[in-house]
């Protein structure tokens, strides 16, 4: 059962790089296919428009299964404890470092998400805006050169940050 133990560094490290991955992602210029996704990169109209509250009918349940599965890592570290050589040290350090990945990570990847991604987009390359045609769009992505009046308006969006579970999933790279 040592074995474990040992095993969790290599799990940290793939969490570290992943991390890593995320935050590197966020940096890089987004295509035009990432652009009609709604990905702008850092954006401080995006970040503000992100700010305010939009709620969509998010229910109990959604809430639940973002958030479970932090208190079951720090639980499930809490339970090898076993084949520590400390436990009385290792498991408070471990835990308050738990802790502290986990609300960073909480933190952070929701403000750069909120930074670099409009709530609603289409995903059309066909919704660009070419020259100064801007005549009956509404909203952000008027700003950065789309027009995503129509998907918003009939609430048949399939991306951004609003209606795309891609946007926990979608490897940024």
């Amino acid at each position: 059962m040592e074995w474990e133990s040992k095993a969790q560094y290599l799990f940290f490290v793939a969490l570290m790089l992943s991390f890593a991955n995320y935050l590197v992602g966020t940096v890089i210029p987004p295509t035009v296919e990432k652009q009609a996704q709604g990905i702008f990169g850092y954006s401080a109209d995006i970040f503000v428009a992100n700010l305010t509250p939009d709620w969509r009918g998010t229910n109990f349940f959604q809430l639940f299964a973002i958030f479970f599965p932090a208190c079951t890592g720090i639980l499930s570290g809490v339970n090898i404890c076993g084949d520590l050589k400390d436990p009385a040290t290792a498991i408070p350090k471990g835990t308050l470092m738990a802790i502290f990945w986990t609300t960073l990570s909480y933190i952070v990847i929701p403000v750069t998400a909120g930074a670099c991604m409009l709530r609603d987009a289409s995903g059309n390359i066909s919704d660009m805006m070419t020259g100064n045609n801007t005549g009956g769009c509404v909203g952000l992505g008027c700003a950065h050169g789309w027009n995503f009046t129509s998907c918003t308006q009939l609430q048949n969006c399939k991306y951004g940050l609003s209606p795309s579970a891609k946007v926990s999933f979608n490897p940024k790279l």
